[in-house]
């Protein structure tokens, strides 16, 4: 039973660093890259890349 606790306590850990990570990556793209792509491309065509079927 032990193993069971420490293997799921583990794996949730692990689940929640992954998505951690996946959203501070995601924050980082969409605000430093898309500051980027912003200056390249001028004006606000930022939302197009969060929102490409609005336009």
């Amino acid at each position: 039973m032990t193993i069971g606790f420490w293997g799921g306590l583990g794996l949730l850990v692990l689940s929640f660093l992954l998505l951690t990570l996946c959203v501070f990556v995601g924050m980082w793209v969409i605000g430093g890259a898309g500051r980027g792509a912003n200056k390249l491309r001028g004006g606000k065509r930022r939302k197009s890349i969060l929102f490409p079927r609005r336009r």
